[in-house]
């Protein structure tokens, strides 16, 4: 959870989730998010450590993680990361585009980053104590293993969930009707 997010009220967003995913799912995702109606973005909980570059990636929406599977016993969970698409590897779109909603834009080949986000370093996996390394491409699964699950839990399905699905969200862009003509930053 992002530290700025510490003590707000989300308003009315719950709301706005309850009409995509139903209010027993958003209900339970408030539960382990929110005290006292506010963020508790200090909760000492659900932790996952990644790579700075990584966390960089996720907090940018330049990457999301996908939970996949939990194991009976608690103790080993399967979490996907995908890279997602960039402006510049969308070919003839543009950010002003329209965002088709009726299908996935990443089954279309040409807007589907396969290894990293652009430019920039590729994220590496480490094998055989250092000798081999191999790059991450989008849908990469990786394990997540705890030996003991009261003193450190896997990180919960359901935040990483709606962590998967407002990364998502956030990362789309469609082009915004102007009302009364003037631009977004202009407009009363």
């Amino acid at each position: 959870m992002p530290p700025f997010l510490h003590g707000k009220d989300p308003g009315r967003a719950w709301q706005w989730l309850a009409l995509f995913w139903g209010t027993q799912k958003v209900q339970a995702w408030r539960d382990l998010l929110m005290r006292d109606s506010v963020i508790n973005a200090h909760q000492i909980y659900n932790l996952l450590t990644v790579a700075l570059d990584v966390r960089n990636y996720l907090d940018c929406g330049l990457a999301a993680l996908r939970p996949v599977s939990v194991n009976e016993d608690e103790t080993e969970m399967r979490i996907a990361l995908h890279w997602l698409p960039l402006p510049k590897e969308f070919g003839e779109m543009t950010r002003t585009d329209l965002v088709p909603l009726t299908q996935n834009p990443l089954e279309e080949p040409r807007f589907r980053p396969t290894m990293t986000h652009g430019n920039n370093h590729p994220v590496y996996i480490v094998y055989g104590g250092g000798r081999t390394w191999e790059a991450v491409r989008s849908g990469h699964i990786f394990t997540v293993k705890t030996t003991n699950v009261e003193e450190r839990p896997l990180p919960s399905f359901q935040l990483l969930e709606l962590m998967w699905f407002l990364t998502r969200i956030a990362t789309m862009e469609g082009k915004s009707h102007q009302e009364n003509g003037f631009p977004p930053s202009q407009s009363s």
